[in-house]
């Protein structure tokens, strides 16, 4: 099936074809050596006129192969030689060829003379000039011979095939590449494809590359030493991906030469043979490799003298097996232990029992063996299974030595330890649990339950946190005691596997926080009091200013002006000669200007005017025009909305923390512009102060000597706002003050 080799063809002739060019020189008499060669073919040569189909050439191979003169139907329509159950196919190959296509292969019918008709297959191809079909030229080869030879052939066949359909065994033919040629029912069956998808299939596609080489191996030598081969089994994959396998007989198939053309055979299906024999030696492999792959130790004695041992039990014991063939299994036992073993071995206990055994460098080791009597070689003996529990045993003693501190730790820890479960009953708690909790003992506790330390909503609410997140940590709680007074506890729980998998355990750790609780509370009401009071210095300090700033404007500067007066007066009734008595009240009511505006400035300082009779954005334009006369620092001001309605309180809050701002960029920052925004966010009073300096550190935020800072914050506390204070992306500081519009009660 697998060698491919060039043949000639059967005739050992070969074909010649004629160019239409060629062929028309033929026709016009021109090209004596083709005109020859047409002569001489032979099979009937023709052309047809492609107006009306009547022939217009025929060569000498028509006369032979029907019997009539070619001048007898030169210039007669096709059609007329033609069988009339023919004509349909013949006239639509001639108007096939009308439209410029070529016709091969067609079998008609043609008449002869004697009056029969003879088989020919037709071939014929259309000439075109300028786009038109003009003639058609072609051949007729008699097949008639050849169909009555194929037609015995095919009885003969049917015969053959009906044998072959009604054995047992697969039959098949493949050509010399191994594709299936041929193949009857029952090969089909045996490989479970249909028949029209096995054929042109190799058995390449049956089975694996491996197998596939060992194959192509018989099949070569058959074909080499053309000797058959029998009884050759392999492995195949059916088409369901199943596999199966199969016994085939190869013959050398010859053509009417002698040479290969192919192969044919035999195929048995031996599946079920072979799966009986290989699932008896894999049965056997397979115990005998659980045997030797087992943890424990297997051994078979008779009469406590030992016949075979797995790996396990050599290695158990520091021996070979071939060391512990043929000694006493009671070598292996300590001496102390021989007469217990001696008597179970004995009495054929099979229950399980725990001794020592004996190693080669005399360690001992902690074994378990389980045994029964058994059949081995025709005769009595035992077979046992040997485990190595040493280790199971140290890790035993461990577990009961760690279990003893767990239960110290538990016992004796300070916090509360509890095991609960999602109904409110308790598994197990330590006394400091029922201490926390004004219990007596854990005993009290576990008949209790915890459903009486929530109420119904904490609970409630715990218990649906825990089962979303599983553990919650650093929880605080408030519970109550048995008495019912409250307890603040601290605890890390978590949500853990009951013995049957379910998450119904709740294991915690509680610590009792009532008296931090309470400190805690203590310094918060004590920072409230402090932070009342200095809202309360504030405001008497501001009211304390304004006061001062109004008496020096109504006193100090109602004298300065009058001063003022007086001296122009004065100075208008002195002569124009005494002019350095005219310099001399000049120089001083500069003075006097100079005093007016320094009162002004520490009256605005102290409280600006422009705060209580314009409101905190016209105060805020006012501070912001002086201080950059007195820094030089450009800034941009912007009030959204124009105009902030605020209670004069908080419009002094808001002020004072611009200042203090301000007064920082001017002495820290090294800062060449000041951005200030002013609006309402969502009820709030936002300031927001940006620079563009160097940028204030954390360190510095949250420094204890940053009295301005901490003087910042606490005036917005105060007010219930809050003031946050960081660095720029790039450079410089950012201030965001945010203060409730209205009252703080609200």
């Amino acid at each position: 099936m697998y060698i491919r080799r060039k043949t000639e063809a059967s005739n050992g002739s070969a074909m010649t074809y004629l160019s239409v060019s060629e062929f028309e020189q033929v026709l016009r008499g021109k090209g004596e050596s083709y005109q020859a060669l047409v002569e001489a073919a032979p099979d009937i040569i023709y052309a047809l006129s492609a107006e009306d189909g009547t022939m217009i050439f025929l060569n000498p191979a028509f006369e032979r192969a029907t019997g009539y003169l070619r001048s007898e139907w030169t210039g007669k329509p096709f059609a007329s030689l033609i069988h009339a159950d023919d004509l349909n196919r013949a006239t639509e190959a001639f108007r096939q060829l009308l439209r410029g296509e070529s016709v091969s292969r067609l079998e008609l019918r043609l008449m002869s003379r004697a009056g029969d008709y003879l088989v020919a297959e037709i071939g014929a191809a259309p000439e075109v000039e300028d786009g038109k079909v003009v003639r058609v030229f072609g051949f007729a080869r008699d097949v008639t011979e050849r169909k009555q030879v194929g037609e015995a052939l095919r009885k003969s066949e049917e015969k053959y095939r009906t044998i072959l359909e009604n054995i047992e065994e697969g039959y098949y033919e493949v050509d010399l590449t191994g594709a299936f040629t041929f193949c009857n029912d029952s090969l089909c069956e045996i490989l479970g494809y249909p028949r029209d998808e096995l054929l042109g299939m190799t058995d390449r596609q049956l089975t694996d590359e491996k197998t596939a080489r060992r194959v192509y191996k018989v099949f070569n030598r058959v074909y080499s030493t053309r000797e058959p081969s029998k009884g050759y089994g392999y492995k195949v994959i059916r088409k369901d991906g199943t596999k199966g396998f199969i016994e085939i007989s190869i013959s050398l198939i010859t053509d009417s030469a002698g040479q290969p053309s192919g192969f044919r055979g035999i195929v048995r299906d031996v599946t079920n043979r072979v799966g009986a024999e290989e699932a008896l030696r894999e049965s056997e492999a397979r115990y005998k490799g659980l045997v030797d792959t087992a943890f424990d130790g297997v051994v078979i004695h008779q009469d406590g003298i030992i016949n075979t041992v797995n790996r396990a039990y050599a290695t158990m014991y520091g021996y070979t097996v071939e060391e512990l063939t043929g000694r006493s299994v009671l070598e292996l036992t300590p001496p102390e232990h021989r007469e217990f073993v001696s008597t179970r071995i004995a009495d054929g206990v099979e229950a399980p029992y725990e001794t020592l055994g004996l190693r080669k460098d005399g360690t001992r080791i902690n074994i378990e063996v389980s045994a029964k009597n058994c059949l081995y070689g025709g005769r009595p003996g035992r077979l046992a299974a040997v485990r190595d529990i040493t280790e199971a045993k140290r890790a035993e003693k461990a577990l009961r030595a760690s279990g003893e501190r767990y239960r110290l730790l538990f016992e004796r820890n300070l916090s509360g330890v509890c095991r609960a479960t999602l109904n409110g009953g308790i598994l197990d708690c330590n006394a400091s649990f029922a201490r926390i909790f004004g219990y007596k003992s854990p005993k009290e506790v576990l008949s209790a339950g915890t459903l009486g330390l929530y109420g119904s909503t904490d609970r409630k609410n715990y218990l649906s946190r825990l089962r979303e997140h599983h553990t919650l940590n650093n929880l605080e709680l408030c519970l109550k005691r048995k008495d019912g007074s409250p307890v603040w506890v601290l605890g890390n729980v978590s949500l853990v596997e009951d013995d049957e998998g379910n998450l119904s355990v709740i294991e915690g750790i509680w610590m009792d926080i009532t008296e931090r609780k309470l400190s805690e509370e203590e310094l918060k009401s004590s920072r409230e009091l402090l932070r009342a009071l200095s809202a309360e210095l504030q405001v008497i300090r501001e009211k304390e200013r304004t006061h001062i700033a109004r008496e020096i404007h109504d006193q100090l500067g109602q004298a300065l002006t009058r001063l003022k007066i007086d001296l122009s007066l004065m100075a208008d009734d002195l002569p124009a000669d005494r002019r350095h008595l005219l310099k001399k009240t000049a120089s001083m009511s500069n003075l006097l200007d100079e005093a007016i505006q320094s009162v002004r400035r520490i009256c605005s300082q102290l409280r600006p005017s422009a705060l209580d009779h314009l409101g905190l954005t016209a105060a805020i334009e006012e501070e912001l025009s002086g201080w950059h006369d007195r820094t030089g620092i450009e800034y941009d001001f912007v009030s959204c909305p124009q105009d902030l309605i605020l209670d004069l309180d908080r419009s002094t809050a808001v002020f004072r923390i611009l200042q203090e701002a301000l007064t920082n960029v001017a002495r820290h920052t090294n800062a060449t512009r000041v951005d200030i925004r002013l609006s309402n966010k969502g009820g709030y009073v936002n300031l927001i102060i940006s620079d563009n300096g160097r940028g204030i550190q954390e360190e510095e935020v949250y420094n204890p000597k940053s009295l301005g800072l901490i003087g910042m914050r606490e005036r917005a506390l105060q007010w219930g706002g809050k003031l946050d204070i960081g660095r720029r992306n790039v450079s410089g500081t950012v201030i965001e003050l945010l203060i409730p519009l209205g009252r703080l009660e609200d």
